[in-house]
């Protein structure tokens, strides 16, 4: 089953979250001041996260949104999993991802 970019944004979030040994709950409290279901919604796809509610989980989690943003152009596995990163050649590491999407933040935010 093809996933949206919603869906894969949210499993970019949620396999940040497992990295760093976060909860939903946490987030949701911290950054939102609001129920779990707030963040069980948008991880899941159900609802999609804004641009500003990206750039704040981004900024707790204290990544780059454009990991984010990456994992809605990158096609899914098909089983919920998010995309792998790929690399341009051999030689590239985890450290220097290709990744071609460019975020502006202050067009994101001002359309949001």
């Amino acid at each position: 089953m093809a996933t949206t970019p919603d869906q894969r944004i949210g499993a970019a979030v949620r396999t940040e979250l497992l990295l760093q040994h976060r909860t939903m709950t946490e987030v949701a409290r911290e950054v939102f001041n609001a129920p779990v279901w707030v963040m069980q919604s948008r991880c899941s796809g159900r609802t999609p996260f804004g641009a500003w509610e990206l750039v704040q989980v981004a900024d707790y989690l204290q990544v780059d949104v454009v990991q984010f943003l990456a994992a809605a152009k990158q096609p899914s596995p098909g089983n919920g999993a998010p995309a792998t990163t790929e690399f341009h050649d051999e030689g590239a590491s985890y450290d220097t991802p290709v990744v071609d999407v460019v975020f502006n933040a202050p067009t994101a935010l001002a359309a949001a």
